[in-house]
């Protein structure tokens, strides 16, 4: 499963300011919380600008934590699935990934995975609440 995250980070991370430091090391808070039995759900939103890294960070984190289950939910494996089957696959991920005692599921570029269009409104009401 790590090589599959490996592309995602293909420039590797630079800790070259505070708030990246910041990021991972709040990101490996969320990851030790997340092993303690009794936290249940633990997520993490990871926002910023195009291109700013986001995903290489999520991917950086889901490495590092060794969780047994890693996955990457993506509209780039999704080019030809109409709304129902996105809905299908994203399901499929949350179910697969519920069955491990830990695990991480990426939900890489959410925009494009529920078909928002900033230019007029809409995006998939389906897909987000599949989400």
């Amino acid at each position: 499963m790590i090589e599959t995250l490996k592309p995602l980070m293909r420039e590797g991370i630079i800790n070259w300011c505070e708030t990246v430091k910041s990021v991972v090391e709040e990101g490996e808070i969320f990851v030790q919380k997340a092993r303690k039995s009794s936290s249940g759900l633990v997520t993490i939103l990871l926002e910023g600008l195009p291109n700013a890294g986001k995903t290489a960070l999520a991917a950086y984190l889901a490495v590092r934590s060794k969780f047994p289950f890693i996955r990457v939910c993506s509209p780039a494996n999704m080019v030809l699935c109409d709304v129902k089957e996105k809905c299908i696959r994203i399901n499929n991920h949350f179910d697969d990934a519920y069955k491990w005692p830990l695990s991480c599921l990426i939900i890489d570029n959410i925009e494009m995975l529920i078909e928002h269009n900033r230019l007029a409104p809409y995006y998939s009401n389906d897909i987000l609440r599949t989400l």
